[in-house]
C-alpha cells in the first residue's frame, strides 16, 4: 500500500498541486520484535536485535559492532549489516539482496 501526500503551492495566483510519496516508516529495534510487519528496520550501532517471524515490507540495515538474531522471518527488500558484531538469520525468505560484513 503507497500512500501519497499532496501538497498545495500557490505561485503568481496560479494554484498548482504536487504530488510526492511519503517515505516509508523506519523502525528501530533494540530487544525483541515478535510475528508483527513493519516497514523498514534498522538496528542501531551497539544494540542487539531479535526477530522471531517478523515481516518487513522494506529494508533491513543492521548498523556497526550490532547483533541481528533471526528466525523466520520474510525480508521484501534489501538486508544490509555493514561492521556488525553478529548476524544469525535462522530461516526466512528474502526478496532483494543481502550484504553481511561482519567485524
Amino acid at each position: 500500500m503507497h500512500r501519497l501526500t499532496l501538497t498545495a503551492v500557490c505561485a503568481s495566483g496560479a494554484l498548482a498541486i504536487v504530488a510526492a510519496p511519503a517515505a516509508a516508516d523506519e523502525r528501530t529495534c533494540r530487544g525483541t520484535l515478535g510475528a508483527i510487519t513493519v516497514d523498514n528496520l534498522r538496528v542501531p550501532q551497539g544494540a542487539t536485535c531479535t526477530l522471531n517471524g517478523t515481516r518487513l515490507k522494506g529494508q533491513l540495515v543492521v548498523e556497526r559492532g550490532a547483533t541481528l538474531n533471526a528466525t523466520r522471518i520474510a525480508v521484501n527488500g534489501n538486508v544490509q549489516a555493514e561492521g556488525a558484531r553478529s548476524v544469525r538469520v535462522a530461516s526466512g525468505q528474502q526478496g532483494g539482496s543481502m550484504r553481511a560484513v561482519v567485524s
